[in-house]
Formats: structure tokens, C-alpha cells, sequence
């Protein structure tokens, strides 16, 4: 988000003092929905939500992605809520692939069914070739659900997501995966600084 969007949300008429700011920042980071932070704040839903997207789109700004010549890759295949999700183990991170994903989009048809409809396995390791654009399969392996749980457990203390939402929720739920809170909170925070002082 840019700066002169985010002056224009912090001049608006839902401007709050530094210390609501922090509060606001502190609650979002702990993954209270924005019911409950209202409640606590004794703020409006409304005014708690506008800030909520600022902060997820300060977050989704911080995502981490794979570069095109990354040879060796892992996929995981997970189905949340009957919606195919795949990532991508790197490291000790855990990578969305959403369908604009430059892997997702050349290998998508045959890694898809595969691993869908895999009996025994919900992981692929494979080789990619950036050159040619093709890719092997070197074999199908079991990943522990980790982050599937992570992720059920979390959504289920909204009472109900809307449909076309549910991808910003799983999108969201991998951001926090992969980030503590203390993380999430300074890194919000830090983009509001010149902001709140």
C-alpha cells in the first residue's frame, strides 16, 4: 500500500490516536477477528476492519516467493474447505502457490491430478528445468498436515467466511504460519511509524 494511501486512511474520519494505533496493531497480530478486537477496544467493527486490510496488505506485500531457477522443489497438495491448495516446502518456509504461480501455471495439469487423486501420497518431489520448462517427477512422499491443522483450527473460530474470502483466509493463515506474532507485530507496525510519531 502506498504511502499517500495510507495518510489518506490515517487523516480519514477513522483516524485514532498512536496508542489505538499500537492497540489495534497488537490485537491483529495475535489473530483476534475484528469482532472481537471492537469488543475489546470499544471501537467500530467498520473502523476495526479498514485497518485489518492496511495490516494484511502490509503482509501479503512481505510474502516470500520462489525464483524460476530453483531446480529441486517439494509440493504439497492440501484440500481446505473442498478447495485444492498447494505449496511449496523451501527451507523452513511454507510458500502458497496461488494459480498466477509461475510453476503452478506450467505445471499445473498433470502435478494436479496426480497428486489429487494420489491414494497414499499429498507431496511431489520434483525437478524442474527452466530451460526446456518441463519438469520430472522424482517420486510421491507423505508430508506431515501441520500446517493443513494450522490452518482448519484457525478458520474455525470465524463464524462463517464467505466464499470468494476463503483464499485471502488461507492466504493470510500461511503468512502467520510461517511468522510469530512478535514478527507480525513489528513488521505492521514498522510501516506505520512515520505515521505515529
Amino acid at each position: 500500500m502506498s504511502n499517500i494511501k495510507t495518510t489518506n486512511i490515517i487523516n480519514s474520519k477513522t483516524k485514532i490516536e498512536a496508542t489505538k494505533l499500537k492497540e489495534i496493531c497488537y490485537f491483529f497480530s495475535e489473530d483476534f477477528t475484528a469482532s472481537q478486537t471492537s469488543k475489546k477496544l470499544k471501537i467500530s467493527r467498520q473502523t476495526i476492519n479498514n485497518y485489518y486490510k492496511i495490516f494484511r496488505e502490509i503482509a501479503f506485500n512481505n510474502l516470500n516467493y520462489i525464483e524460476q531457477n530453483e531446480a529441486i522443489l517439494n509440493i504439497t497438495h492440501l484440500k481446505i474447505y473442498e478447495k485444492n491448495i498447494y505449496l511449496l516446502q523451501k527451507e523452513n518456509q511454507l510458500i502458497l502457490l496461488d494459480k498466477e504461480n509461475f510453476f503452478l501455471k506450467n505445471i499445473q495439469n498433470e502435478l494436479q491430478e496426480n497428486l489429487i487423486h494420489h491414494k497414499k501420497a499429498n507431496s511431489v518431489r520434483i525437478i524442474y528445468n527452466g530451460y526446456t520448462k518441463k519438469f520430472t517427477i522424482l517420486g510421491y512422499f507423505i508430508c506431515d498436515n501441520k500446517i493443513e491443522e494450522f490452518i482448519t483450527t484457525r478458520l474455525k473460530k470465524f463464524r462463517g467466511i464467505k466464499k470468494e474470502n476463503l483464499y485471502c483466509h488461507i492466504k493470510e493463515s500461511f503468512f502467520r504460519f510461517d511468522h510469530t506474532n512478535d514478527e507480525i507485530y513489528k513488521k505492521v507496525l514498522t510501516h506505520f511509524h512515520n505515521f505515529i510519531l
